[in-house]
């Protein structure tokens, strides 16, 4: 009787333990049920309106990065041809620049308007390469010096000569005969 009343309440606590494990499955079970329930529906309602098939959707993908870079092409090489143009026009620019430079350059200004040079100093500088303002702004006064003591002009001082053609080769007239009353 021990043995039948022993099964009878093991019986029991397995009904009682297997109500316990059902209570605890079944909301679970309900939830995995409505997700793969919600999962199916959207997967049939995205391929119902999808508005391409997969291989063509492949295929515009794999194709995508090509036309891309085949535009970066084209907008590169117009970038190019732009900054070669732009080049081009720039050096036209830089030519005609040196051009007119050098007309102006090589045209000599009246070197005594300079305190100090007169003609024959004026001819010296001349035949030894200074025939403009701009020439004799940057000319070393050291060599000059030489020059005037190799022609016997050593009694000149050209230590101003620079100051007043920088003034000159700028066309500021007016600070040129301020500076050349200082002297």
């Amino acid at each position: 009787m021990m043995t039948l009343l022993t099964l009878l309440l093991t019986g029991i606590r397995l009904f009682k333990t297997y109500k316990k494990i059902q209570s605890w499955f079944r909301l679970p079970i309900n939830q995995v049920f409505n997700f793969l329930l919600g999962t199916l529906v959207g997967a049939l309602v995205a391929l119902l309106l999808a508005p391409k098939s997969g291989e063509e959707l492949r295929d515009e993908l794999r194709l995508r990065p090509e036309r891309k870079m085949s535009r970066l092409d084209i907008e590169i090489q117009q970038g190019v041809q732009k900054i070669k143009d732009d080049a081009h026009k720039l050096q036209e620019n830089l030519n005609q620049t040196q051009s007119e430079t050098i007309d102006s350059d090589n045209s000599p200004d009246d070197l005594t308007r300079i305190k100090g040079i007169g003609p024959k100093v004026s001819a010296l500088l001349g035949s030894n390469g200074i025939s403009t303002f701009s020439q004799l702004a940057s000319a070393d006064v050291g060599w000059m010096k030489d020059l005037l003591d190799g022609s016997g002009y050593g009694f000149i001082d050209p230590s101003t000569w620079g100051e007043q053609a920088q003034l000159a080769s700028q066309g500021k007239w007016g600070e040129l005969e301020n500076r050349q009353n200082e002297l």
